[in-house]
């Protein structure tokens, strides 16, 4: 039982950091003017 609850535990931590990760980046490419991202493009390049 305890096994379960640990291992549960580590790949909530995981998810939860990837998760973290993921905004921090999604932010970063928002309010940065020199990046460009595919999502928040202006014209569409096609």
């Amino acid at each position: 039982m305890i096994d379960v609850i640990f291992w549960g535990l580590i790949g909530f931590v995981l998810l939860a950091s990837a998760v973290y990760v993921g905004v921090l980046r999604a932010l970063d490419v928002y309010f940065s003017e020199n990046e460009d991202s595919l999502f928040l493009s202006d014209d569409p390049r096609r």
